[in-house]
């Protein structure tokens, strides 16, 4: 790829060259706008690279954690918009309108309990995978052996409170984590009732019922969302 830009920009300055010596002023004018574009080209071709090298990084540092990595999916709303615009074909091709109206209100609840905290929550992602939740064990361990061979009430104080501030940021990690999985869990939960809708469509031959089944099985997933106060508590305490 490398070689085929170099033998593009060897083409471009013979050519422009012999083109500068008759139309100077265009030349010149065709060069900066070609250095320009090329600059902001670079420019968001870095920002690509970088973007995704931080997410392969994200995908490395998740799989120390399997947990975490049996419910984690890389680029989820792009996933799911996927998923979407299938269904919409399907329901298309069957002739299932009252489905496809309805389809507006689950991409707008999508967007309110969904993509508006991913952000929220791959910063605690980012977070809880970047810490070593080792080394906090072990200044727990450390704490509790300091403690037990203290008989300065004084000095037993001030290291029961370090051990206890230990212990109330080990559980905050501990409640984030279940959070992500939560999170997570829940997405590819309403992945699959997707899926799942897709192939109702087609064996159903009246909408009613799929309209029903859509409304409960849909509903019980997403109104699990409304928890996500909950999650931005959890990383207002952290931050502290």
């Amino acid at each position: 790829m490398e070689e085929l830009l170099l033998a593009a920009a060897i083409c471009l300055l013979i050519g422009s060259s012999a083109f500068l010596y008759y139309y100077p002023i265009v030349t010149l004018l065709a060069l900066a706008a070609t250095f320009t574009v090329s600059i902001r080209w670079w420019q968001k071709k870095k920002l690509s690279l970088a973007h995704q090298e931080n997410i392969n990084k994200r995908i490395e540092k998740i799989k120390t954690h399997p947990e975490i990595d049996q419910v984690y999916i890389p680029n989820f709303e792009q996933t799911l918009q996927s998923h979407l615009t299938q269904l919409k074909k399907h329901l298309q091709d069957n002739e299932q309108d009252v489905i496809l109206d309805l389809m507006q209100d689950l991409e707008i609840t999508l967007q309110n309990g969904v993509y508006s905290n991913k952000d929220k929550v791959l910063a605690m992602l980012d977070d809880y995978v970047n810490t070593n939740h080792r080394v906090i064990h072990s200044e727990i361990k450390i704490a509790k052996e300091k403690i037990n061979g203290i008989s300065d009430e004084h000095s037993k104080s001030m290291q029961t409170e370090i051990l206890d501030s230990l212990l109330e940021k080990q559980k905050l990690y501990q409640n984030n984590k279940q959070q992500i999985i939560h999170y997570y869990s829940q997405v590819k939960s309403i992945l699959l009732q997707i899926d799942n809708l897709k192939l109702k469509s087609s064996k159903i031959a009246e909408g009613d019922q799929l309209v029903i089944d859509f409304k409960s099985d849909l509903s019980k997933t997403i109104s699990q969302f409304d928890d996500a106060n909950e999650v931005l508590d959890e990383i207002a305490k952290l931050n502290q």
